[in-house]
């Protein structure tokens, strides 16, 4: 934080009063432009846990144990357990399916899909690399057993939020084994200003 003084003829000539002026300039001007509420920066908040979707049996997976903590104004993570039923032996298939409500109705926003998540396990760097690191498994088959989160972390501040994605979503998780659904779980967050 800089502070405004008044300055003499003399003080005006040193490199550090200089830089004292400048930083001034530079706090007063900040303060003129400050971001009008239209861009204000916008957060995730969690609505909730991961549900089973209506209907389905998941037999594959259980998450009922697993909830969304939000740590920070950007940060989310998962905490609690991952049964996993199966040896995921063969090609597993991921689909996340996000709807947007709209009107009171969720209608479709966008869908993100991998035929083969056993060829992404092991990268590093995506969304899905905390999780597989802190459950130590780097490729598939995916061994079936209990696995404990506590320090899986995403920030949403990599994903550049505005008052264009103000709203309410949900989002539709399915898993595949040789195209057939093997589960299928619900997640609905909400994109608000802080």
């Amino acid at each position: 934080m800089c502070y405004c003084m008044p300055l003499t003829a003399a003080a005006m000539v040193s490199g550090a009063t200089a830089a004292g002026v400048l930083c001034c300039v530079l706090h007063i001007v900040a303060a003129r432009l400050r971001t009008p509420p239209a861009l204000a920066a916008y957060y995730v908040f969690w609505d909730g846990g991961i549900k089973d979707c209506d209907g389905f049996k998941n037999e594959a997976f259980d998450l009922s144990a697993l909830r969304v903590e939000k740590k920070s104004k950007t940060d989310l993570a998962l905490v609690g357990d991952v049964n996993f039923k199966i040896n995921t032996s063969k090609p597993l298939g991921f689909k996340c399916i996000v709807s947007k409500k709209v009107n009171d109705n969720f209608e479709f926003f966008m869908k993100f899909e991998k035929k083969n998540l056993c060829r992404h396990v092991g990268e590093k760097g995506k969304p899905w690399s905390p999780f597989f690191q802190e459950m130590n498994v780097s490729n598939c088959p995916i061994p079936k057993k209990i696995y404990n989160f506590k320090d899986s972390h995403f920030d949403t501040a990599s994903v550049p939020l505005t008052i264009a994605n103000k709203g309410s979503y949900r989002g539709r998780l399915e898993f595949y084994e040789e195209g057939t659904m093997v589960a299928c779980f619900l997640a609905e967050a909400t994109v608000q200003a802080e």
